[in-house]
């Protein structure tokens, strides 16, 4: 009896340092397969990030070219007219001011109020 139980006890020490060193393969193989669907999925989601953000720069292109049309066939200006108006005005203005400092400005007379007559 005391054969079996020395032998019981060092079969179950055995058998819990097996089940041990199995839990550290099976954690390690894990850890592997979890690293590699890790970096699998990290290249797909940039795949993915750059084929989205190519499709919205087209989509986005697309949209601006149609408003564009759409705005002149409308008739309203672009900003290009708009910017070479502003600068017209400018120079308009430049060549004003000098014109008016070089004259004096008239002289303001005061209006007197009609004076009534009686009889």
């Amino acid at each position: 009896m005391a054969k079996v139980q020395s032998q019981g006890t060092k079969a179950f020490e055995a058998l819990i340092a097996d089940g041990l060193a199995f839990q550290r393969k099976t954690q390690w193989a894990a850890q592997e397969k979890i690293s590699e669907a890790t970096e699998q999925l990290t290249h797909l989601a940039k795949d993915f990030g750059q084929q989205t953000t190519g499709r919205i720069d087209r989509l986005e292109h697309l949209f601006e070219d149609r408003v564009a049309r759409a705005l002149t066939k409308l008739g309203t200006p672009s900003m290009a007219d708009i910017e070479a108006l502003k600068q017209r005005v400018a120079d308009l203005e430049a060549q004003l001011t000098p014109a008016s400092s070089a004259r004096p400005a008239p002289a303001k007379t005061a209006k007197r109020p009609p004076v009534k007559r009686t009889r």
